[in-house]
């Protein structure tokens, strides 16, 4: 006996196989999920962004329109605009350049050579 699949409730491309797959509507638990099946074989994940995928590629069948949803129009998404202005708990900084501990190493090699100096002068 072949595979007995759930009613069709529209057609999505594949595009692994190229294949027109068929989709069905199935219940697990407390949710429905569709399915895919095409050349790959049969696709049941049910994560969120694949379903949702599916869900927005789909050619829904007569009665199954309220399956598919509509992908967001970018017109409707609104990109913060980077703030020109700093932020409030941000000090301002004045341009010069920051301290570096290069004056306390100069200080150490300066001191190392006039100690060896001294005790040089000392074993003399």
């Amino acid at each position: 006996m072949g595979v007995m699949n759930r009613e069709t409730v529209g057609y999505i491309e594949c595009k692994d196989c190229g294949e027109r797959g068929s989709l069905h509507l199935t219940k697990r638990g407390k949710g429905s999920f569709l399915y895919k099946r095409c050349g790959c074989g049969c696709d049941q994940r049910t994560g969120v962004k694949i379903q949702e995928k599916w869900r927005r590629e789909m050619e829904p069948l007569p009665g199954f329109e309220d399956l598919k949803i509509e992908p967001p129009e970018p017109d409707g998404v609104k990109v913060p605009e980077p703030s020109k202005e700093p932020e409030k708990n941000q000090e301002q900084e004045p341009n010069e350049p920051k301290a570096t501990g290069a004056p306390w190493i100069i200080a150490g090699i300066v001191g190392a050579v006039v100690f060896v100096a001294k005790i040089a002068k000392g074993a003399a």
